[in-house]
C-alpha cells in the first residue's frame, strides 16, 4: 500500500493594499483589457462602478480612479477629490468633462496621428477614393476627420464626405440614413476606403453596404 502524503491546499496571494476605481461608461473591449492587464500586473485590486450602480461603495477608499467623459461623472469628481484621490481622466470626450478641473492629467489618443495613418493605409493599398463618414453637428473626432482629409489631398486622391444628420425626430432613422448612405456611395468611384471614427460606426457601415448591395471589403473597405 502506498503512502499517501498530505498535501496543503493552495494558498492565494494576497493582493496589495492599492484599489483603483474604473467609471468608465461603454468601454471599448481592447481599452478596458490594457487597463486589467496593468492593474493586474501590479497586484492592485480594483473596483467598477458599472457594477455597484455608479456609486462609490461603502467602506471602499480608492486610491487612484480612471473616469472617461460620461457628463454625470462631475459629482464623483468632487467625493473623489474630497477624498485626496488621484485622478486620471481617459479618452477624447474627457476633455469636456475634467479638462476644465486643475491637476487632472488626461489620456487621450492621437486623433490627428490615426487621420494620417488611415490615408496611408488605404493609398499603400491602392485605393484612389478616400471617404470619412461623420454626424452634423460634428462628434468628438473632428481632428481625426481633418488629417485624414488633408494626408488624402496630400497623397493625390480624391476624399468623399458623407455628415449624417443627429437628432433627427423622423421614426425612421434606419432608413432615412439608408437612403443618405446609398445616394452617397454610389456616386463614388469602387473601390472606396472609408475611415469610420468608431467601431460602432463601422459595424454600421458594413451593414448598410450589405443592404446596398456592395461588397465589403471589395467594393467598400472600411476602416
Amino acid at each position: 500500500m502506498r503512502d499517501v502524503k498530505e498535501t496543503k491546499p493552495p494558498t492565494l496571494k494576497k493582493r496589495r493594499d492599492t484599489t483603483v476605481l474604473l467609471s468608465l461608461t461603454n468601454p471599448d473591449e481592447a481599452l478596458m483589457h490594457g487597463i486589467l492587464d496593468v492593474i493586474h500586473e501590479l497586484e492592485w485590486s480594483v473596483i467598477d462602478l458599472r457594477y455597484y450602480g455608479g456609486e462609490i461603495p461603502p467602506r471602499i477608499a480608492p486610491e487612484a480612479a480612471i473616469v472617461d467623459s460620461f457628463p454625470g461623472h462631475g459629482k464623483l469628481i468632487q467625493k473623489l477629490q474630497d477624498a485626496n484621490c488621484a485622478i486620471v481622466g481617459i479618452g477624447v470626450g474627457a476633455v469636456g468633462v475634467l479638462g476644465d478641473i486643475p491637476g487632472i492629467p488626461m489620456v487621450m489618443e492621437d486623433q490627428e496621428a490615426t487621420g494620417r495613418l488611415a490615408a496611408g493605409h488605404f493609398v499603400e493599398r491602392g485605393f484612389k477614393n478616400l471617404a470619412y463618414i461623420g454626424h452634423d453637428p460634428w462628434a468628438g473626432a473632428r481632428p481625426m476627420y481633418r488629417s485624414f482629409e488633408q494626408r488624402t489631398q496630400e497623397l493625390g486622391q480624391n476624399f468623399h464626405l458623407l455628415r449624417f444628420k443627429t437628432g433627427s425626430k423622423s421614426r425612421n432613422v434606419r432608413q432615412v440614413r439608408q437612403r443618405q448612405f446609398e445616394n452617397w456611395i454610389h456616386g463614388i468611384t469602387k473601390p472606396v476606403g472609408i475611415l469610420a471614427y468608431h467601431d460602432t460606426m463601422a459595424g454600421t457601415l458594413c451593414a448598410m453596404c450589405r443592404i446596398a448591395g456592395l461588397s465589403v471589403p471589395e467594393e467598400v473597405a472600411i476602416l
